[in-house]
C-alpha cells in the first residue's frame, strides 16, 4: 500500500459505523452546541487524487474546495513559499475553508534545541548558521537562514590549519553573524549530566555551575588506588 492509496478503492467498505449507545448522552451534556467538522485530504493535486477531478478541471484547488472544507497542506513540510502563493490559495477557496499546514522542517522562526559546548567554534557555526544541506551542514538551522559568504568562511574554518588565519576567519564569521542577526538566543541553559559520588554542588535554578560552590570529599590521594 502506498501512502494515501489502496490498490482497489472500490473494494473498500466506507460505510460509517453506527453511533455508540452513549454518543447522544455525551453530546447532550456538552456545552458546545454548534459542532463543526472539517474533512479534507493531505494534498489536492491530480497525481495523488486520481479519478477525483472531472475532465477539464484546470484549477484543482478551486474544485477541491467545493467538495471538502479543509486541506492538510503537506507542501509546507518541505519548503517555504512566497507570500503571494499563500494569498492566491486563500483567495481561491470559499469563506470558511481551512488550511492546516504542517509547521515543521524550518517553517517556524521559533525553536529550541540542546547544544553541547565545545572548545572549537566550527561545529556550532556549521550546524546552526551554515546554509542547510542534505549532506550535513545547517542541521540545526531552524529558520533556514542562508548567506553564501558566511558559508565560505565556515567551510574555510574547517580546513585551514594555520591557527592565526583560522582565528581571523572565525572573527569574520562572528562579525557577519552580528550584522545579519540570523538568530536571537532567548536563554542559555547549562546542564550537569554526571557527577561523582564524592562531588557535591550547590546549583543555581538556571543550571549554571559555579566552581566556588563545588565541594570534593574523600577524594583519592595521589598515587593511591581509586575504588
Amino acid at each position: 500500500m502506498k501512502f494515501g492509496q489502496v490498490p482497489n478503492p472500490e473494494e473498500v467498505d466506507f460505510t460509517i459505523p453506527s453511533d455508540h449507545k452513549d454518543t447522544k448522552k455525551v453530546l447532550a451534556d456538552s456545552k458546545a452546541k454548534d459542532l463543526k467538522i472539517w474533512v479534507g485530504c493531505a494534498k489536492w493535486n491530480k497525481t495523488d487524487l486520481k479519478g477525483f477531478y472531472p475532465k477539464g478541471v484546470k484549477d484543482e484547488l478551486a474544485y477541491y474546495s467545493t467538495q471538502f472544507n479543509c486541506i492538510e497542506l503537506n507542501a509546507t513540510f518541505y519548503r517555504l513559499f512566497k507570500a503571494d502563493v499563500y494569498v492566491n490559495w486563500y483567495d481561491t477557496v470559499p469563506a470558511g475553508f481551512k488550511f492546516f499546514p504542517k509547521l515543521t522542517q524550518a517553517t517556524t522562526s521559533f525553536f529550541e534545541f540542546g547544544w553541547s559546548p565545545q572548545t572549537d567554534p566550527w561545529p556550532m557555526l556549521n550546524a546552526i548558521v551554515h546554509s542547510y544541506g542534505v549532506d550535513g551542514p545547517g542541521t540545526f538551522n531552524g529558520g533556514r537562514y542562508s548567506n553564501p559568504r558566511l558559508d565560505q568562511l565556515i567551510d574555510s574554518i574547517r580546513v585551514v590549519p594555520d591557527i592565526v588565519r583560522r582565528r581571523q576567519l572565525v572573527g569574520d564569521a562572528l562579525r557577519m553573524m552580528r550584522a545579519d542577526l540570523p538568530l536571537l538566543p532567548l536563554y542559555r541553559r547549562t546542564l550537569t549530566w554526571v557527577m561523582r559520588p564524592e562531588v557535591s554542588v550547590a546549583q543555581w535554578p538556571s543550571d549554571i555551575l559555579e566552581l566556588r560552590f563545588v565541594r570534593i570529599t574523600d577524594a583519592p590521594q595521589i598515587g593511591s588506588t581509586a575504588r
